[in-house]
């Protein structure tokens, strides 16, 4: 009897952060199944092998009348802590700036300038109590300080996100506006590779959707400061950008 072999090879990229540990650098899988079939059997071998990930540089930015230390805190337990923090593949470099901060203060740090959580919560501490309804717009320091950051640290194989955590009274929103339209500011910003991702809360108007054009996949709500760690926000902001992430 003749026995007929058909072989099949289909590859598929599923995506997975391995080791399960809470830190560790990201890796992808890659799925490869081979299906063998006979004249009375079929068998299916599926091997599951990983590559290395892209790697993610982020600066958050926020508002200085409204950054809290609950916040900070928050920020370093549920987000920092879950990512490897470095240059290398899988990795995250976290930078941060303020808007409508003291002029007099300094109001951002590099994406090279902490290799830790600590440090960068420790960083972001240093803003509190310095906001100011007179200081810079989001806008503003997004040209000034976030898009020259990214431009001033490049590295191969990342994926850039301007991550905005937004709470602002209308009235100093539409002043901002005149200065520099959100929509203009966050359309530069795809010209440069970089995705703008929106964290809204507390008094957040209708117009805060300018800074993602619109775009609802790239926003992510809560109510408020005071529930900012039960809202589980910052788990869906981790599961997006990990799900951005490609093989390299």
């Amino acid at each position: 009897m003749k026995i007929l072999l058909l072989m099949v090879g289909l590859a598929v990229g599923a995506l997975g952060c391995f080791p399960s540990g809470g830190n560790e650098p990201l890796e992808l899988e890659t799925t490869t199944s081979t299906t063998t079939t006979t004249t009375t059997t079929t068998t299916t071998t599926t091997t599951t092998t990983t590559c290395p990930s892209t790697g993610f540089d982020i600066v958050f930015m926020f508002v200085g009348t409204s950054l809290t230390k609950e916040m900070i805190t928050t920020l370093k337990t549920d987000f920092m802590e879950k990512v490897a923090i470095g240059p290398g593949p899988g990795e995250a470099r976290i930078g941060a700036a303020v808007a409508f901060n003291d002029p007099t203060e300094e109001s951002s740090f590099s994406l090279a300038a902490h290799s830790n959580a600590a440090a960068i919560a420790e960083a972001l501490n240093k803003y509190l109590n310095k906001g100011t309804s007179g200081g810079k717009g989001i806008g503003q320091v997004t040209l000034e300080k976030v898009y020259k950051d990214f431009d001033d640290h490049p590295l191969p194989n990342r994926k850039k996100y301007r991550v905005v955590f937004f709470s602002l009274p209308k009235s100093d929103l539409q002043n901002n506006r005149v200065q520099y339209r959100q929509k203009t500011v966050t359309e530069k910003g795809i010209d440069l590779g970089i995705t703008t991702l929106l964290l809204p809360y507390d008094i957040a108007t209708g117009e805060v959707m300018d800074i993602v054009l619109g775009n609802q996949d790239n926003a992510f709500p809560f109510a408020s400061s005071a529930t900012f760690k039960d809202s589980r926000v910052l788990e869906r902001l981790l599961e997006r950008i990990r799900a951005d992430q490609e093989c390299i």
